[in-house]
């Protein structure tokens, strides 16, 4: 896959936003369950 600087930095950001939405929700889980 050959992409532009600008496209890797599309992509980076994506899927950190991804793995930030995945990691609040798996937080916002846990700290309801030890309550």
């Amino acid at each position: 896959m050959d992409l532009t600087p600008r496209e890797k930095d599309k992509l980076l950001l994506f899927t950190a936003g991804l793995v930030a939405e995945r990691r609040l929700a798996r937080g916002l889980h846990s700290t309801t369950q030890k309550r």
